[in-house]
């Protein structure tokens, strides 16, 4: 399978999810590097994301439809759950939409739907835990691994600050364009993590930059908020 995702921390997550069910992937950074991988191979299903730099995933799945003449079917992912984008992703020419987070059943549900397989059943080695707060564990905990959590939680660590630094670039020089692509990529990872006070701010912060209106103060409560997060990771991290 191809997943084409320019986020990291969702690319570890699919590339997880997806070999645990006995997959091969394959992942390509945005549309470009897909299309360059779709000449050469082919693949059973396409795990697309939206909003992606260079080559969105809207434009990607046109050329492999139009210009490369596949058939494989494409599953889009998106972060935005907003009115009409699941009829977008069709007339694109994918074959179905799902929104981050997403449940991992589900998930294989729809691609063995697509593949017309029976989907692999998930077994939970430990019950999630349900934290009270600002995130919880519990989505990422259903897939039953602990090796698996601790590095996706690095993972994590590692990525987030500087998702943010690109945040507040964007905010600080006023590009709106960028300000709207990083809210998105960063509202992605916060979903996984069920950060609903993260995710809302990031959603607004989104339609302030669609706008073309000024963010630096919702900007800078996200940063608050980060700070806390990632305090709170670093406990959950195993030493």
């Amino acid at each position: 399978m191809l997943v084409v995702e320019d986020n990291q921390i969702n690319q570890k997550l699919m590339n997880y999810v997806l070999q645990r069910a006995g997959a091969a992937v394959t992942l390509a950074g945005d549309g470009m590097e897909a299309i360059e991988k779709l000449k050469v191979d082919s693949y059973d299903l396409i795990v697309m994301d939206l909003q992606m730099p260079r080559m969105d995933g809207y434009n990607t799945t046109r050329y492999l439809r139009t210009q490369l003449q596949l058939r494989t079917p494409v599953i889009a992912m998106t972060a935005n759950a907003i009115g009409g984008e699941q009829i977008r992703c069709l007339e694109a020419g994918m074959n179905d939409y799902m929104t981050k987070p997403f449940d991992f059943r589900e998930f294989y549900q729809r691609i063995a739907t697509l593949l017309h397989k029976s989907a692999p059943v998930l077994t939970q080695t430990r019950p999630a835990a349900q934290e009270a707060g600002m995130y919880s564990l519990s989505l990422l905990e259903e897939v039953g691994d602990d090796e698996y959590l601790q590095d996706i939680l690095n993972t994590f660590l590692t990525r987030l600050p500087e998702q943010l630094e690109q945040l507040q670039g964007a905010s600080l020089k006023k590009d709106y364009d960028k300000l709207f692509f990083h809210a998105h990529k960063l509202k992605g990872s916060c979903g996984m993590l069920q950060a609903s006070s993260l995710t809302s701010k990031l959603s607004l912060i989104q339609e302030l930059a669609k706008e073309r209106r000024d963010a630096r103060q919702i900007v800078e409560e996200v940063a608050g908020l980060f700070e806390e997060l990632l305090y709170q990771l670093k406990k959950e991290i195993t030493i």
